[in-house]
């Protein structure tokens, strides 16, 4: 049985991280994926940064909420959706030729994120655990 409060309380540390360093350090981050600096690129950034910030607060709420069952599904729907968009763009990438431990480790981290939200969404029928617990 996967811990849902585990999950969710990571996925929210780590989308809060990505969403604080999108929304206040984009040209830092074009700088070092070295990419031209042009507008409306900066912005775009500051926005995702956003949805990853509101991504994290929706999580770390949820942490404690059964998540895939009756009420908590949409939460896990919308977490795997992000996730395996953004694992689908970032092998994308890779297969486009795109080189470099960032786009890699990106590329992992959101894979797992998508695997497991994956597994609450379409695995376990709808059974959960929050803190260990069976319901």
């Amino acid at each position: 049985m996967l811990n849902t409060k585990l999950l969710m309380t990571v996925s929210a540390v780590v989308l809060g991280l990505g969403g604080l360093a999108v929304s206040f350090a984009p040209d830092e981050l074009l700088e070092f994926f070295d990419v031209a600096e042009r507008e409306p690129l900066p912005s775009l950034l500051k926005i995702m940064g956003g949805l990853y910030l509101g991504f994290a607060i929706m999580n770390w709420t949820a942490k404690g909420n059964m998540i895939g069952g009756i009420y908590g599904r949409p939460v896990a729907i919308g977490n795997f959706l992000q996730f395996f968009v953004g694992a689908i763009v970032l092998a994308k990438l890779l297969v486009a030729g795109a080189t470099g431990a960032a786009v890699i480790a990106a590329l992992v981290v959101y894979a797992v994120f998508c695997v497991l939200f994956g597994w609450l969404v379409f695995g376990q029928g709808g059974a959960c655990a929050v803190a260990g617990e069976e319901r």
